[in-house]
């Protein structure tokens, strides 16, 4: 509400705006194309048959699916609490517990160290595991109570 207003009252404003909001266009693509990458690359990994053409054309119509069905921003709101309050604390647990408990210790730190000049060791995964852990699995306990409480 307030951007608008401001572009508003300067000179060129509007030429400004056009600018700001075509680089936003831009810039929610790239991030989407990247997120698509991920996943693309998850699903032809585990579904080896499956092209790439495919596997995106599936990706694409979810998402179309999806979005059509929260075009009304009255259903954001609620989609976007499920996601920060329940999927982030929950993703980001299970993606600790899974790197610092399941994995083992040599693989991990092959991982985190390939490409890297600096070298991650024993204190890094020493944090991870007692400090980082603890912290996510708190943290998504009091995300699901505190939201649960109110």
């Amino acid at each position: 509400m307030t951007l608008p207003t401001i572009l508003q009252d300067l000179p060129l404003g509007r030429l400004f705006a056009i600018i700001l909001y075509v680089a936003m266009i831009f810039a929610g693509v790239s991030s989407l194309q990247n997120m698509f990458e991920a996943v693309a690359e998850s699903l032809m990994h585990k579904f080896p048959k499956l092209s790439r053409t495919a596997v995106l054309a599936i990706l694409c119509v979810l998402c179309l699916g999806f979005g059509i069905g929260m075009e009304p921003i009255s259903k954001w709101g609620p989609w976007m609490d499920l996601v920060s309050i329940y999927i982030i604390p929950i993703g980001a647990t299970l993606g600790a517990i899974s790197w610092f408990y399941v994995m083992k210790k040599s693989e991990l730190l092959n991982a985190v160290n390939t490409g890297s000049t600096k070298q991650r060791g024993k204190l890094w995964y020493s944090v991870g595991r007692y400090v980082y852990v603890p912290l996510a699995l708190i943290l998504c306990c009091v995300a699901l109570f505190m939201q649960v409480a109110f």
